[in-house]
């Protein structure tokens, strides 16, 4: 809990960056304050003497002695804004209601400020959904809230609430929202009356259908329905200015065709869902900056399915076998997805997705990459794991900014030469037979991971990997350890553990201090494990043998 003058003299700072402490006079100067993400008993008494003050941010501000607080800022004639994070709305009293222009509901001294549903109320419910599990603790809004006329934000996150009453359509100055969390079983119409509304969070309630209503909010944004129960959508085409549209974990099986018309879209998460499919004309959302259709059922892409503005796609832990021949027109890719589906072969112009910057094709059938793989020289993390890949394309090597390639689980018996910005290289679970002379040409590797192949020596070049931190050579036929190991000085951990090692070279006490060093179910000589019980004793090396 922060000191009360203290909390005033940061609050004041963000207005008057130079401000003195208890010998300034400058309180005239002072218009408006945050306290917000404080924890202070009650308001600082300075805050009497602001009497221009226009604006004060208690959002997010653990206050417990609030009558304190009110009678201080009943002293402010100028006051105009409040903003609050308060237990309910029986702290507040009537005459700051005008002012109040957010308001965030928590419950955090003692739930009893909230009226609970009586049993007759809970008669007179409208019918539940069969996902809502009927407990005691229930709540509902005091209808006080429904007199805050000048509010813009509400927020009564994570309070059960089951049922929001119809007089929500008062507040028609709302700009957000925020039922979130609060085992909502259904809404009601009146919620459409909300005609300033932006901002719409109705994630992770009990929620099996949308009003109609919904369509009436011509000025909203953002929707989150995310984590609810929905198998439908209402019409919503006329939500003209919604850019941002959150539909994840969901029980949705096709996706309206009203989805095209909303031209502003920037965002939609689809994710989690049941669809089989995405409408022909889902082209038409040129300004889609961000999809999100992972986790679904999907099996074919539409034919036409490209967007100008598409910059990050997610398609991962779906059934997809292909990609449409045009998919490389989405020129403006940074991130793709496609991990878990069952892709056989990629488009030969892939390529032209020239701004890739991250690509995960992890867990598909493909065995080749198309040459114009190359030409995607903005990569910086590529993911190939899970595949049936024994090769990769002539000129992999020109990927000159790929810092992080995972390779692990395909059928690599030897690897080609490799970008030389590598970082980090997976190759676990292959057929390689020895160490990849790519592999010692790569001066900035910091992690490099061979377990799970048939390497059966560590060639002395190993100590020209200055840089390595990580290195794992588990679960090989290594019998034997090069004098050179000793050169990797800035070693955290190496992981050595079932291999055929009889005798560790006495040069690995060069090794830095406090590293991990695993070497169980080898057959090390009784030498060897001297040399490793005295480096944990002298370099605390963490051991295991």
């Amino acid at each position: 809990m922060i000191d009360l003058s203290e909390a005033f003299h940061q609050a004041v700072q963000e207005q008057i960056p130079n401000w003195q402490g208890p010998q300034d006079q400058r309180y005239e100067n002072i218009t408006r304050l945050s306290f917000a993400f404080n924890y202070i008993p009650v308001l600082p008494r300075e805050v009497e003497k602001c009497t221009e003050l226009e604006e004060i941010d208690l959002s997010n501000t653990y206050i417990y002695d609030w009558q304190t607080t009110f009678e201080i800022l009943s002293k402010l004639p100028k006051l105009k804004r409040i903003k609050l994070t308060i237990p309910s709305v029986l702290s507040i009293p009537e005459q700051f209601f005008d002012k109040i222009v957010h308001l965030e509901i928590r419950p955090y001294q003692n739930e009893s400020f909230f009226p609970k549903v009586n049993s007759l109320e809970r008669e007179q419910l409208p019918r539940l959904s069969r996902y809502v599990v009927m407990v005691e603790n229930f709540y509902k809004l005091d209808n006080r809230i429904f007199k805050l006329k000048n509010l813009e934000y509400l927020s009564v996150s994570f309070v059960k609430l089951l049922f929001l009453p119809p007089d929500i359509g008062m507040l028609k100055n709302l700009k957000v929202l925020d039922l979130s969390y609060c085992d909502l079983a259904e809404l009601p119409r009146e919620i459409g009356q909300l005609e300033n509304l932006e901002e719409l969070k109705l994630q992770y309630n009990s929620l099996v259908s949308l009003p109609k209503e919904l369509n009436n909010l011509k000025r909203l944004r953002v929707l989150e329905v995310y984590a609810n129960y929905l198998m439908d959508l209402p019409d919503l085409s006329d939500l003209s200015s919604l850019e941002e549209l959150y539909l994840s974990s969901n029980k949705l099986t096709d996706l309206p065709n009203f989805i095209t018309k909303l031209q502003q879209l920037k965002i939609l998460n689809l994710s989690q869902n049941y669809l089989r499919q995405l409408p022909e004309d889902f082209h038409k959302l040129r300004n889609l900056r961000i999809l999100d259709a992972s986790e679904n059922k999907l099996t074919t892409l539409p034919v036409d399915f490209v967007m100008p503005s598409l910059e990050e796609l997610y398609l991962s832990k779906n059934k997809l076998s292909y990609l449409p021949q045009g998919f490389a027109q989405n020129k403006n890719l940074i991130l793709l997805d496609l991990s878990e589906n069952q892709l056989q072969n990629m488009p030969e112009n892939f390529g032209k997705l020239y701004k890739l910057v991250r690509l995960e094709l992890r867990s598909n059938k493909l065995s080749q990459l198309p040459k114009s793989f190359t030409q995607l020289r903005h990569l910086t993390e590529l993911n190939l794991a899970g595949n049936e890949l024994k090769d990769l394309p002539e000129g992999f090597e020109n990927l000159q900014n790929l810092q992080v390639l995972y390779l692990a689980f395909n059928r690599f018996k030897d690897l080609p030469r490799l970008p030389k910005s590598l970082s980090k290289l997976v190759a676990s679970h292959n057929l390689l037979d020895r160490i990849p002379e790519s592999v010692f040409g790569l001066s900035l590797l910091s992690e490099l991971f061979l377990d799970y192949n048939r390497i059966k020596q560590v060639p002395p070049q190993i100590g020209e990997l200055r840089n390595l931190i990580t290195l794992f050579l588990n679960h090989n036929q290594i019998k034997q350890l090069p004098p050179e190991i000793s050169k990797l000085s800035n070693l955290y951990e190496i992981n050595l553990s079932e291999n055929p090692i009889k005798k560790l070279p006495p040069q690995i006490e060069a090794l830095p201090e406090n590293i991990y060093f695993y070497i169980v179910k080898a057959q090390l000589d009784e030498e060897s494990k001297e040399l490793l019980r005295r480096m944990k004793k002298q370099k605390y090396w963490i051991v295991a043998f």
